[in-house]
């Protein structure tokens, strides 16, 4: 766990070094040599869909029923897990890929590191480790850390001893 969380670490530190907005800041954790990446505009989206009200992420009766009827799909587990899981509903997030040790990564901007350490935690049937000084945890091929105000939530394409 120790090599993955140094990379990990090694991408919260560029948000600890950078300036400027939360969106520049986790942009600036993106990789040069990315194969692609999404930006995904968390306030529009919310705002669109119907899912904020006084800066907090609410679920709207009608979708929370399908939700209830779906619950062992992934999408209805994150829709779920999102009024709690103290995302910034402030900034972007954004996704990337790579042909590296992570394959996909999810960075989000966190407005509570408490209640996403409970939600993920709870999630993943896991509790986070403090590995040289990064938060985080892994179960198979995922691997999640939260450090600085971000969740980052990515899924290991090449095989690694954990502490890598």
């Amino acid at each position: 766990m120790r090599k993955i969380a140094y990379l990990a670490s090694a991408l919260m530190l560029a948000l600890l070094a950078a300036c400027g907005s939360v969106n520049e800041s986790l942009e600036k954790m993106i990789p040069a040599d990315a194969t692609g990446v999404v930006s995904i505009d968390v306030p529009s989206i919310l705002k669109k869909a119907q899912l904020e009200a006084d800066g907090r992420i609410v679920l709207p009766a009608d979708l929370s029923e399908v939700i209830d009827g779906n619950d062992g799909a992934a999408l209805c587990q994150a829709l779920t897990d999102l009024p709690v899981m103290g995302v910034n509903t402030e900034a972007k997030a954004y996704a990337f890929f790579t042909d590296k040790t992570f394959g996909s990564v999810l960075l989000v901007p966190l407005a509570d590191e408490k209640a996403a350490r409970a939600t993920v935690s709870a999630r993943l049937g896991e509790d986070f480790a403090d590995v040289e000084g990064l938060s985080c945890v892994a179960t198979g091929d995922k691997f999640v850390a939260i450090a600085d105000g971000v969740l980052m939530a990515a899924r290991v394409a090449r095989a690694a001893e954990v502490e890598k």
